[in-house]
């Protein structure tokens, strides 16, 4: 165990389980050894990689559009509707502000991203 190892010097190149231990290599040269390593590293983990765990999925061939707006009254309560392509939601963040999500196919949220923000809130306006 090196006690003043510091995870923030390097990153996971290689890990391996050695008499109970888990040993992790970092990239540039240290070592850092523990009985319990969580890799909560993000979607592309090195840790996880780098002790060979794989992973797998698939594209669902949807794509959310993110934004806020502000409504004419506070809204306090959510609102989804469902969609052919995908769900859209109106999430209430404080006062007037609400956060939309919608869900659809990868073209129809590039036009949506595209959209001038009055023609947006016309077609959020029409889903809804």
């Amino acid at each position: 165990d090196d006690a003043d190892a510091d995870a923030d010097d390097g990153e996971a190149a290689a890990a391996a389980m050695e008499d109970e231990l888990a040993r992790i290599e970092l990239d540039d040269g240290g070592v850092l050894t523990s009985q319990l390593v969580v890799a909560a590293d993000g979607a592309a983990s090195g840790v996880r990689a780098a002790a060979g765990i794989g992973t797998w999925g698939w594209d669902y061939e949807q794509r959310g559009v993110v934004c806020a707006v502000r409504t004419a009254d506070a809204n306090h309560t959510a609102w989804q509707r469902f969609l052919p392509h995908g769900p859209v939601a109106v999430l209430p963040l404080w006062d007037d502000l609400s956060s939309i999500v919608w869900s659809t196919t990868p073209t129809h949220a590039a036009e949506l991203a595209a959209l001038p923000a009055g023609d947006f809130v016309a077609a959020l306006n029409d889903a809804l």
